[in-house]
């Protein structure tokens, strides 16, 4: 069959091949098929066919081509991916945008909000400001009424000083019934903006317990805030503290630290504890200076450390502080109002001679007030002060002779006790020597 030519062995049968071809040559035969015969061939004939290493072969084409599809559907996913996150990043910077642009807008919005509570701020103070110096002058000129109703208005906006000065009105009656707790009401409005004054007189309000409970740690507190500042009574007030170990341990350096400083100021009481602190304590003169120094506290309106200092020399047995101290109790100023203070202060005066005291504690016999009533101790009392030359008490004394109240009735030493009094200048008892002349 090999040395056919190739027409002839063309135009063979199916059959006249197969009769003639050996095993070799039909594998030989089947060997050169054509390559296009052989990829017509069925899978099931092939594999017939095959020879194991074709097989082989075969298998690791399918896999390089199922390689190849999974690579290429790994690389689709991958760049789906990133679109997908090149896409969500763009949608999230433009959200960031969108979010810093609505935060500069908020921003603007407050800023302009701002500016026009400031303005608006700006024109409340200047009103304020200006009723509060219209209360000032009204204040200065004694018009108290007017003074509390500008001062009210400039209060009410926020003013400090005004704040301040309201309460003090209330604290002192000036224009308004006292009420005490209202002034601690305006102090501390005042205060908490830092008005050192206000400060200071809310420290005043803790100290005395005037309406408020009576608190040194709170005194001790808003004195320092306001001594801090350079206000000299709260200085001096704070080296009182130290001095005496309210609230504080004793500190005799710290104490006339604070006094250096307020009597720096020119601040009176300052300057004299600095120069009667060589006394000491126990000397005469400094008891003197502690009543004189309560005494200028009283003028200068500050009933509180007038108070502080009246009992320091009235417990040295200083009859005139004493005194004052049982007149302080006894009206309610700088302390809060206790009778039987009143009482034993007075008692103590009276003892040494005070004259004042003596007509002091026959009205509280009389009446009733701080003890019980006793018209023979009044009496008493009354005929120590009416022979000291005191016109009330020789005027009590004749009336109650004439109506026989602690003492038996004697209309002649009423008439005699009555002129005493006239004398004195007394206009009630002129009019009873004219009654009893009568008679």
């Amino acid at each position: 069959i090999g040395h056919l030519d190739t027409q002839q062995y063309e135009t063979l049968s199916d059959s006249q091949l197969h009769g003639h071809e050996t095993l070799q040559e039909s594998q030989q035969t089947i060997g050169h098929l054509d390559t296009q015969q052989y990829e017509t061939l069925s899978d099931s004939q092939l594999q017939a066919h095959e020879h194991p290493q074709q097989s082989q072969q075969t298998k690791r084409q399918l896999d390089t081509r199922h390689d190849e599809t999974l690579s290429r559907s790994q690389s689709h996913e991958a760049e789906k991916t990133q679109e997908d996150s090149e896409q969500t990043a763009s949608l999230q910077q433009e959200a960031h945008e969108k979010h810093r642009e609505k935060q500069r807008l908020i921003a603007r919005l407050k800023l302009r909000e701002e500016s026009e509570r400031l303005a608006h701020e700006k024109k409340l103070m200047a009103d304020a400001e200006a009723k509060y110096k219209s209360g000032r002058k009204f204040y200065d000129t004694g018009d108290y009424a007017r003074a509390l109703y500008y001062y009210r208005q400039a209060a009410e906006l926020g003013h400090s000083r005004a704040q301040n000065d309201l309460g003090f009105m209330y604290s002192h009656g000036k224009g308004v019934n006292a009420d005490k707790s209202e002034a601690v009401k305006w102090y501390r409005l005042s205060a908490e903006k830092g008005y050192a004054p206000a400060q200071y007189n809310l420290g005043l309000m803790y100290f005395s317990g005037e309406g408020v409970s009576a608190n040194y740690r709170e005194a001790f507190t808003w004195y320092r805030k306001s001594a801090e500042q350079g206000y000299a009574k709260a200085q001096y007030s704070l080296g009182n503290m130290y001095l005496n170990g309210d609230f504080v341990r004793k500190n005799g350096r710290l104490a006339e630290k604070w006094y250096r400083l307020a009597a720096k100021q020119g601040y009176y009481p300052a300057q004299l504890a600095l120069r009667m602190a060589a006394y000491g304590n126990s000397s005469e003169p400094f008891t003197k200076f502690q009543y004189e120094s309560g005494m200028k506290f009283y003028e200068a309106g500050d009933y509180v450390n007038a108070a502080i200092c009246y009992r320091k020399a009235a417990e040295r047995n200083h009859a005139g502080a004493q005194y004052s101290l049982g007149a302080m109790y006894m009206n309610g100023i700088g302390v809060s109002k206790n009778f039987s203070e009143a009482f034993k202060w007075y008692h103590k005066a009276a003892l040494q001679g005070h004259d004042r005291a003596q007509y002091n504690l026959g009205v509280m016999y009389t009446n009733g007030v701080g003890v019980s009533q006793n018209y023979m101790k009044a009496f008493i009392w009354y005929q120590k002060a009416a022979l000291q030359g005191h016109g009330k008490a020789q005027y009590n004394l004749g009336a109650m002779y004439e109506n026989g109240d602690g003492v038996s009735q004697d209309l002649s030493e009423a008439l005699r006790w009555y002129i005493k009094a006239a004398e004195n200048g007394h206009e009630s008892a002129k009019s009873a020597v004219e009654r009893l002349r009568r008679t």
